[in-house]
């Protein structure tokens, strides 16, 4: 279980000015923004989906930078060495608070591993862990998350980007076509082959997304909980 203390100022994976300059659309022409604007956030949201980011308590989701607490109710202060607890998100940038009862835990007690997100116990030359009880709850408070395009200074892997301006201009150019057709072919002249996503329940990768994103976006996705 989990909260945010300190929401992300922005949660779209691009902006409007990145996604505009992709498409070769002048800034002065607003014709497109609101569908712009609607399909960031749509195809901000099946990434986050494909990724597996998992929703906070209050229903949020995002890859964007947020402080955050999340309860455990069993410690690895409790037991043997070397324990490991899995955050909530990820990359974590830090470690604001380890709390187990009324006990605060030193930063010399643990190591992060921040890219994956995970809290490992280390010896820290004292048996504290003793005298916890098994009703304590440990509690971490971290910061974790990128500065998404749009924010100062952002840190977000270019591919994630990518992927989303790259849905969004598919879907741009599928807008005034059947989507059920896969192919046209005009004999002697071309043959047109488009991506159709694969159908739930049909086996394998159903996201929808193409091979190509997907290759992508695989190295950043959360195990499934």
């Amino acid at each position: 279980m989990f909260t945010v203390i300190t929401p992300a100022a922005n949660k779209d994976i691009t902006t409007l000015a990145n996604l505009k300059a992709d498409l070769g659309i002048s800034d002065a022409d607003h014709s497109e923004d609101p569908y712009l604007q609607r399909a960031i956030k749509q195809m901000t949201s099946r990434i986050c989906s494909y990724m597996n980011v998992p929703y906070a308590q209050d229903g949020t989701r995002t890859i964007g930078f947020e402080t955050l607490e999340q309860k455990f109710a069993r410690s690895p202060w409790m037991r043997s060495q070397g324990c490991e607890l899995v955050l909530a998100r990820k990359p974590v940038a830090e470690i604001v608070s380890v709390m187990v009862g009324d006990t605060a835990i030193a930063d010399t007690g643990y190591e992060l591993d921040g890219p994956a997100g995970m809290l490992r116990r280390v010896w820290d030359g004292n048996l504290t862990s003793l005298s916890f009880q098994p009703t304590d709850r440990t509690v971490i408070r971290f910061d974790a998350g990128w500065k998404l395009p749009g924010d100062v200074n952002p840190t977000l892997p270019e591919d994630i980007e990518a992927c989303v301006i790259s849905l969004i201009k598919a879907t741009r150019a599928a807008r005034t076509r059947d989507p059920l057709v896969k192919s046209q072919w005009v004999t002697d002249i071309e043959r047109l082959d488009f991506w159709v996503g694969a159908v739930s329940g049909g086996g394998g990768d159903t996201s929808g997304l193409p091979p190509e994103l997907t290759g992508l976006l695989d190295p950043y996705c959360y195990e499934p909980m």
